[in-house]
């Protein structure tokens, strides 16, 4: 083998071998890219869709809260991936506010990181089409022994392969491939030679009609990255619905426990009138049978207690499980935010107007202005305009220009005593050729375009139901907040009325004027009375909170926290 060649050979293989290894990278190497690529496209998507950039972090840090309540609070627990890395502690019970909770859910909730998923997989999906259109390369390494004894005197070789090579497709719908290769052969019986083989080719195809032209090629990534704009709208709205139900979960734990504490002082109270009862009786001026109606409340007063207490632990671990912790986590919730209803009673708009003074006119411009899934769906048209357009390109016919070149010579085992290949353009082979498939056969074709404009057709309908479940939505949650607000002050004047109902009929069965069932069904009023101004105070914090979800005027952060935002 001449030197030359031979150093020829080494530097092919020393590259090749170097581009091998440059792609033999971890599997680890291999996440972090595509989260990279992922967090570039949604970072993009989020600026384009929302007008501002809050991360999506993928997975459960270590040391999730789950995790770390299994942990220090010695949980049963057979599957804790992190349990190793719980070294934080938690108090016990765990403290959780309001604010606590929603940012537990963000970080911990099951459904929550579903939705994030969701996103990161049209962003990956959208990097693949991407790739699409990037130049690819390729490479291979390969070394055979040979050993022919079929004529009788042995031929024994070896062969070594490298080789490179590049491929591009055009948004025209043009695609180009190229290829470098060089081989190695020697004998290794007599007369020993050795050759190099040198051979590049590359070829370039060109659609003239069916698949050509940037509308048609580029297609597949422009739904793609529509997608991914859509999912991040999309995430966006679950997470105002997602916060909202945690929000009214929250306060629907609150409103349980109020429950227990109304029950639980009416039974304190009844116990107090039983005892008054009794020594009325035994003094003579009350009948026996009054004393037994009073213990007959007193039991079922504490059965009321009971089952209060009962349906408060059930929500309260629904909650727990809806936050993603386990539902025998030891927790404490904030009993403060009931109080916080009345004390914030009155909602704001942006720019300081009464969430009250909302018109249901201004409220259905302010959804359709606002609400990102109702976005999604509008532009969903223009993506079933352009798979019409897409279907009826694929009923012309095929017409393809495809031009090839080649260069240089490759070897084998029985080319080894050939000379060296030399990779010469001037004595390389070229062609040109035109192919036109004529558009006889369109029926898979035809029926595609057809069912193309059927979906035309079901999406304008969808954007057109989706609309009228808006203003329904609108004009629903716009009566349920004037009902609300009018229950508040109803049952706040109902509350009053029961107090005083109570001490009227004490005073009157001091005085013999009443009798024991007075008393008894003054209690039974006010204990409805207290839980129904729990009810409707809770009911109108989630109308008010629903309202501005529905109206597109709540915001989440990236902590879960609910934010109002500003009117456009």
């Amino acid at each position: 083998m001449r030197p030359r060649a031979f150093y020829q050979l080494i530097v092919t293989c020393a590259v090749a071998g170097l581009g091998g290894a440059a792609g033999c990278r971890s599997a680890d190497s291999h996440r972090r890219q595509a989260d990279e690529s992922a967090g570039r496209i949604l970072t993009n998507a989020q600026s384009r869709a929302l007008g501002r950039v809050r991360p999506i972090e993928m997975g459960r840090a270590e040391g999730a809260l789950r995790a770390r309540l299994i942990a220090g609070q010695a949980l049963p627990g057979a599957f804790t991936p992190f349990a190793t890395n719980a070294a934080a502690a938690v108090p016990d019970p765990l403290p959780l506010d309001l604010r606590t909770a929603l940012q537990a859910a963000a970080r911990n909730s099951r459904a929550y990181q579903d939705a994030k998923e969701i996103v990161f997989r049209a962003a990956l999906a959208l990097d693949l089409e991407q790739n699409t259109f990037r130049t690819t390369y390729s490479g291979l390494l390969g070394a055979s022994v040979s050993d022919d004894r079929a004529s009788g005197t042995p031929v024994r070789g070896t062969e070594q392969t490298a080789s490179a090579g590049a491929a591009r497709t055009f948004s025209t719908g043009a695609s180009l491939t190229g290829k470098i290769a060089v081989d190695l052969v020697r004998l290794l019986t007599e007369p020993r030679d050795t050759s190099l083989g040198l051979l590049a080719d590359a070829s370039i195809s060109i659609p003239l009609l069916r698949g050509a032209g940037r509308r048609i090629v580029l297609e597949p990534l422009t739904q793609a990255e529509r997608e991914v704009l859509y999912a991040v709208q999309e995430f966006e709205r679950f997470k105002q619905t997602f916060a909202v139900d945690v929000h009214d979960a929250y306060l629907g734990v609150l409103q349980a426990r109020d429950r227990i504490r109304n029950a639980e002082d009416n039974h304190r109270q009844i116990s107090a009138e039983r005892e008054r009862a009794a020594r009325l009786a035994d003094a003579g001026r009350l009948p026996r049978i009054q004393t037994d109606q009073a213990r007959q409340d007193e039991l079922r007063a504490r059965s009321l207690v009971i089952s209060a207490r009962q349906d408060c632990e059930g929500q309260l671990d629904d909650f727990k499980v809806r936050l993603g912790l386990p539902p025998d986590a030891r927790a404490e919730m904030d009993t403060n935010e009931l109080a916080r209803l009345t004390e914030s009673s009155t909602v704001l708009l942006p720019g300081a107007s009464p969430l009250a003074s909302l018109t249901e006119d201004v409220a259905v411009r302010l959804a359709f202005s606002n609400r990102l899934d109702l976005a999604v769906t509008r532009a969903r048209i223009d993506d079933a305009r352009r798979q019409v357009n897409v279907a009826a390109d694929a009923l012309r016919g095929d017409v393809a220009l495809t031009l090839a070149g080649s260069a240089g010579e490759s070897r084998s085992v029985a080319g080894a005593s050939q000379a060296d290949a030399r990779l010469r353009l001037d004595e390389g082979a070229y062609s040109a050729s035109l192919l036109a498939r004529l558009p006889w056969e369109r029926t898979a074709e035809r029926n595609a375009y057809r069912e193309s404009l059927i979906a035309f057709e079901q999406t304008v309908r969808l954007v057109e139901a989706a609309e009228d479940g808006v203003k329904r939505n609108v004009r629903d949650v716009l009566r349920r907040r004037a009902e609300a607000e009018e229950n508040v002050r109803i049952q706040e004047q109902a509350l009053a009325v029961a107090r005083r109902r109570v001490d009227s009929t004490q005073l009157l069965l001091q005085a013999g004027r009443a009798q024991m069932r007075d008393v008894l069904e003054a209690r039974d009023a006010l204990l409805l009375a207290q839980d129904a101004l729990t009810a409707a105070l809770v009911a109108r914090r989630s109308a008010d909170l629903a309202l501005l979800r529905d109206v597109g005027l709540l915001d989440v952060d990236a902590e879960g926290l609910i934010i109002r935002k500003d009117a456009p």
